[in-house]
């Protein structure tokens, strides 16, 4: 005795929906072979759809010399306002006190090439990423999205160099001359603390998700 309900489509079309066992005895020797060879048949499960990397890197980002300080980013087109520029998410972390806690020996020089994240956590930029060559100015383009992303805080030309104020994500100990030569250059940089306030409303919302949160920004 049959006791199931049809549920291949073809096989619904056969019996018009209703239960085999209320017809079967009215069904052909066709059509009885036809609905135990579909009913022994196993349904194709669908391929699993892959999930597509997210880019952390826009494709218009290159890294250029500079007579200033080396190595440095600029935009081979034009970038939108809002576009991600890169993204530091996936480098290494390391916990520290204060920035002069990281060890700076050659040939990684880690201490030179980390962004802050939190209180004690770090981020080191790694040889080979492009983030490593994002130069700093005090009239930037470019600001975060979160703690790790780097987004275009206006249009971009092609041809620009992009660049991100330190400030917006560093408060520690650490200091460095500023060489970005812009009419408001601070001269010295490192602190969040020493940000001016008309630069903190400037920035606004492109300042590092933590410090706007410590500070009741966010």
């Amino acid at each position: 005795m049959i006791n199931c309900y049809v549920k291949t489509r073809r096989v619904q079309r056969l019996f018009k929906g209703r239960k085999p066992k209320a017809l079967f005895g009215n069904a052909s020797k066709k059509e009885r072979q036809e609905y135990k060879s579909l009913k022994g048949q196993k349904r194709k499960k669908k391929p699993l759809r892959q999930k597509r990397k997210k880019k952390k890197v826009n494709p218009n980002v290159v890294v250029r010399n500079t007579s200033k300080y080396g190595k440095a980013l600029f935009a081979s087109a034009d970038i939108k306002k809002g576009s991600l520029v890169f993204d530091y998410s996936g480098c290494r972390e390391i916990h520290a006190g204060k920035v002069s806690d990281i060890p700076n020996e050659p040939p990684e020089f880690i201490r030179d090439h980390t962004l802050q994240i939190g209180e004690h956590r770090f981020l080191f930029v790694d040889k080979g990423k492009l983030g490593r060559f994002f130069a700093h100015s005090c009239e930037p383009n470019c600001g975060f999205l979160g703690n790790t992303k780097i987004v275009a805080m206006r249009d971009i030309k092609k041809g620009e160099e992009l660049t991100f104020d330190y400030e917006m994500s560093e408060e520690s100990d650490w200091r460095i001359k500023c060489l970005c030569g812009s009419k408001n250059c601070r001269k010295t940089i490192g602190s969040f603390r020493n940000l001016p306030e008309q630069k903190i409303r400037q920035y606004g919302k492109f300042i590092a998700y933590w410090l706007r949160k410590k500070y009741g920004l966010a």
